[in-house]
Order: C-alpha cells, then sequence, then structure tokens
C-alpha cells in the first residue's frame, strides 16, 4: 500500500488516496472508497481538488487508465459528500479509446489536464 495523497487535497478536503495492487482508494469520513480502474493499466495517475459542483466544497478530479488488450485513458470527479464517481465526457464526443494517459495538474488557479505520450513522464508525477 502507497499513500499518494497530495499536500493540496489535504488541505482542501482531508482525504486521502492510498494504491494497493494498481487500484486506488480515498479514505474520507471513517469510509474508504474504491475509484477509477487499474486492471490492465495504470489505474489513477494523478488526482487534484476542485470545486466541480460549484457547491463550495472541493470534490476530487482524477485520471485512470485502464484496458486489457485496449489502453483506455478517462477523467473523473468523486462527489465526497455522497461518493458518487461522474466520468467526464468529451466534448466532441470521441469516437475511439484514447491510446495515450492523461495528467492532472493545478496551475496558476487553474486544473490543466496533460497528455502522457511518453512512460518515462509518470517519474515527473509519482
Amino acid at each position: 500500500m502507497i499513500e499518494i495523497t497530495s499536500s493540496d487535497i489535504w488541505d482542501k478536503t482531508k482525504c486521502q488516496l492510498f494504491k494497493v495492487a494498481g487500484e486506488t482508494f480515498i479514505v474520507a469520513n471513517q469510509e474508504v472508497v474504491h475509484i477509477g480502474n487499474g486492471l490492465g493499466g495504470y489505474g489513477v495517475t494523478s488526482a487534484v481538488p476542485y470545486d466541480v459542483n460549484k457547491d463550495g466544497t472541493s470534490e476530487i478530479i482524477y485520471t485512470y487508465s485502464f484496458g486489457s488488450g485496449i489502453h483506455r485513458s478517462i477523467i473523473s470527479w468523486i462527489d465526497l459528500m455522497n461518493f458518487k464517481e461522474h466520468i467526464v465526457e468529451d466534448i466532441p464526443k470521441r469516437t475511439e479509446f484514447r491510446m495515450y494517459d492523461l495528467m492532472l495538474k493545478n496551475e496558476k488557479d487553474m486544473t490543466v489536464v496533460y497528455r502522457i505520450l511518453d512512460e518515462s513522464l509518470y517519474k515527473l508525477w509519482f
């Protein structure tokens, strides 16, 4: 088990994130919730706090990759009030799977999405 909680996630949500055998779990309010999917991929590759639904509290936005045979990369967010996961839909809607990974990073009061094409870049993030 490896803790991957960033200081900004802890400061804004008081949640902890852990990776166990490629799968990721959030620990919050004495509950443990599985997020993302790691089967055949990297699982959760990045996570940042952000007030997605504009209710005054931060949710957690995260990217994850999975796929047995066909690699997929997804952006999702979890509402920490009810632990419901929401996949962020692409606009315009994609007609094919992403064959690369995504990473999120907070920069200058905005969340930026990076496309990762080289596995060696993971060392910069985790």
